[in-house]
């Protein structure tokens, strides 16, 4: 049985109604997380996860770090 703790990183770029990209701009994710949908997804999510930032990540300070892909 593995006992190392899970990490899942999402990585998305939100879409206009259009169907084309947004960009990442603070705007932009600030709107997404004020919408209502979204915010009943984060609110079940911050149940079960912890949130963190990418440097929090001991991977993220080697130079080719290595995940193992979940799909």
């Amino acid at each position: 049985m593995n006992h190392n703790p899970v990490l899942v990183m999402a990585i998305y770029k939100p879409k206009n109604s259009a169907g084309g990209q947004l960009g990442v701009s603070e705007a932009a994710a600030k709107r997404s997380h004020d919408h209502p949908a979204v915010a009943k997804i984060w609110e079940a999510m911050a149940k079960v996860c912890d949130f963190g930032t990418l440097n929090q990540l001991p991977e993220s300070q080697k130079v080719f770090p290595q995940f193992q892909s979940a799909f």
